[in-house]
């Protein structure tokens, strides 16, 4: 190196010194002592140009994205040099999805670890004689070879390419004749026996039901399987044994009345949604094991719509369990205790499983996103919270026994939707509710025994507490509705203990000129809020309000307007009674209503400046401040009374309005004060 140093320079020498360091890091076949190079180099001539000399396939004019799903794909492809297995792997998805451009990406980037390669594309439109044809000619280089019809075709490819390393894509399947056709078993590409099948994944996604297609033991020699997925396959009724080393099951709609495993410790995910099952049960291929089966690895459970699912097996140890979706489960009578303690848990679904009766007491997991207990209707007291959940936005207990709230849900610190719906036992909502700063829709409607709201949350934004006939006790709505910008809507409709004073009380004149966001209120009551300027009870008039003389747009803030409505006998049971607003031609808040037998009102509040998240079309119908029109519109109510007033920024500036109306009966013109 010193030679060459002093006759090429140093930069030059260290060039070919780099190279020569890169060169012996290179994976390459070594001679050995008293090898003859000879065979050595033609092999490797040989690989070089077959290298060289492959025209890779086209995969895509605009290849974005390929890269990161292929180097997604290549670890399940299990390539090992030198290992004389064989892999089968299923790519499945919805058409477009860009499966044949990834086999395409697959093939190129892998081709080269194989003797021959072929890619047979779009199968299921081409003749099957046709595409063994294909197959074999290219694998063997035999461009004159007659395949004279299916079955001698399936002989020939398992005769001939036994011996051969290959790789075979078959694009576009949508048949199990037409795989069994051309890759019919693993023994076809080796000389592996069935008892030492290395399938790593099984992906059966049929268009349509195929009768017959899975046997009891289709599966009894596939001891290292790790992935296995069928759809739309019909399975025999006696249950199957699965492979022991499993990672992924899925099998929707799955028939038989048990699942029967071995051993699922490598287990990662099960998804036997909808399925006949009514428990998963431990099977006798290991008898000599004296304890439970452990599901230490699994981490993903959906057997939601399991109608007849009873019981589950012992989860206590499937401390990495992220998702168990029972939705819908509706025979399921318990769930362990231990379910509780799991504290990787992001989704618990229990929504519907109308007798689960036994559930956790708390639960310690902090990194929840989302809690169903809907339909429940056996839950009573519901879970102590441990931890503060930061992640989970809704809760829903709709539906369910549950007679009061834990002190524990002052954990819920980032919960934004509390759905208590139809909850018939709750009784109060506790003061503690006042702490949950980020929730914004409290959901009571239907709450038949509820007396007490002693709290309210700071930024509340929807109040739904329609027909809570029983509650007196209700922190006063200006409490939240003055605080933010946001769209505030409160139905209280059918709380019969509530009424005028009420209304008064939450919606004085002094905090709704506080308002900073669009507000909606519904309650019993027989009188719109006193302090409006303009009443009426000529309340299916049209009426117009135009800009003082001396005051522009900019001294308005809001505007407020409110109707007093009852329902009409004849219509107490027809389903289309409703009252709605026109403002400026444009509809906003219309009222449909159930059997309501008292009198309702109906009030709202418009800022003349939209806020930030309502869209200015939908805030008030492109509101001509300087000319303002609105009319009440009812079907199946009598309208009783109405009142608008408009908000100025000086007080005073409020009275120096006049509102025009005209009787559309008569079309005689009135004015009022």
């Amino acid at each position: 190196m010193e030679e060459m140093e002093a006759l090429h320079g140093t930069v030059m020498a260290k060039i070919w010194r780099d190279a020569l360091w890169k060169g012996g890091d290179l994976i390459g076949e070594s001679v050995q002592d008293g090898e003859d190079e000879g065979p050595v180099v033609k092999r490797t001539v040989k690989k070089v140009l077959k290298i060289l000399n492959r025209v890779p396939m086209e995969v895509a004019k605009y290849p974005t994205g390929i890269n990161s799903r292929l180097e997604d794909v290549k670890p399940l492809l299990h390539m090992t040099p030198h290992v004389d297995e064989v892999f089968m792997t299923g790519i499945h998805g919805i058409g477009g999805g860009g499966k044949t451009t990834l086999a395409k990406a697959i093939c190129n980037d892998i081709a080269d670890n194989f003797d021959d390669w072929c890619f047979l594309q779009d199968v299921r439109t081409t003749d099957l004689v046709l595409s063994q044809q294909t197959l074999l000619r290219q694998l063997l280089r035999e461009p004159d070879l007659i395949v004279p019809s299916v079955d001698q075709g399936k002989h020939l490819i398992k005769e001939r390419l036994c011996h051969k390393r290959v790789l075979v894509i078959l694009d576009n399947l949508d048949s199990s004749d037409q795989l069994d056709a051309l890759a019919g078993g693993c023994d076809w590409f080796d000389d592996v026996v069935p008892e030492n099948y290395a399938v790593k994944g099984i992906v059966l996604d049929l268009a349509k039901k195929q009768k017959k297609l899975i046997k009891s033991n289709t599966f009894k020699f596939s001891r290292r399987l790790r992935l296995l997925i069928v759809r739309n396959a019909f399975d025999p009724k006696e249950p199957l044994n699965f492979p022991s080393e499993l990672r992924w099951l899925e099998w929707p709609a799955y028939s038989a009345s048990t699942v029967s495993y071995g051993d699922f410790s490598q287990l990662v995910g099960l998804d036997m949604q909808r399925s006949y099952i009514k428990e998963l049960t431990e099977s006798n291929l290991h008898e000599e094991e004296e304890e439970e089966q452990e599901f230490t690895e699994l981490k993903y459970v959906n057997l939601s719509s399991c109608e007849s699912l009873v019981t589950l097996p012992d989860l206590s140890k499937s401390l990495k369990l992220q998702e168990l979706n029972l939705l819908g489960c509706k025979n399921l009578t318990g769930i362990n205790e231990a379910i509780g303690s799991l504290d990787e848990l992001i989704h618990l679904n229990l929504g519907l499983c109308h007798n689960l009766s036994t559930y956790p007491s708390s639960l310690k997991s902090k990194h929840f996103q989302t809690l169903n207990f809907s339909g429940c209707f056996k839950l009573i007291q519901f879970p102590d919270i441990e931890e503060e959940l930061e992640y989970l936005e809704e809760l829903h207990l709709e539906g369910t026994a549950v007679k009061e709230l834990p002190d524990s849900i002052i954990n819920l610190v980032a919960v934004k939707v509390l759905g208590m719906d139809s909850c018939k036992e709750l009784s109060f909502i506790p003061t503690s509710i006042s702490r949950l700063e980020k929730l914004e829709d409290l959901l009571l409607r239907r709450c038949e025994n509820l007396e007490e709201v002693r709290g309210l949350p700071p930024h509340l934004v929807r109040l739904h507490m329609e027909d809570c006939q029983r509650v007196r006790t209700l922190p006063r709505l200006h409490t939240f509705m003055s605080r933010t910008q946001r769209i505030h809507y409160v139905n209280l409709s059918g709380c019969q203990n509530l009424g005028s004073a009420y209304m008064n009380e939450s919606l004085p004149y002094q905090m709704v000129r506080k308002f900073q966001g669009v507000s909606i209120v519904i309650l019993p009551a027989d009188e719109i809020p006193i302090w409006m300027n303009f009443q009426t009870t000529d309340c299916r008039s049209e009426f117009q309000i135009a800009l003082p003389e001396g005051m522009v747009e900019d001294d308005i803030l809001g505007l407020a307007l409110s109707i007093t409505f009852e329902v009409e006998p004849w219509a107490m049971n027809d389903p289309f009674k409703f009252v709605d607003c026109v403002l400026s031609c444009k509809t906003i808040g219309g009222i449909y209503m159930n059997q309501w037998k008292s009198a309702h009102t109906w009030f709202t509040y418009r800022p003349r400046q939209p806020n930030a998240d309502v869209d200015e079309e939908d805030f008030a119908g492109g509101t001509d401040w300087s000319n303002i029109t609105f009319r009440f519109l009812g079907t199946g109510v009598t309208l009783k009374k109405c009142g608008v007033h408009v908000v100025c920024k000086k007080e005073q500036d409020d009275l120096k309005f006049v509102v025009h109306g005209k009787r559309r009966e008569s079309d005689s013109e009135f004015d009022f004060f």
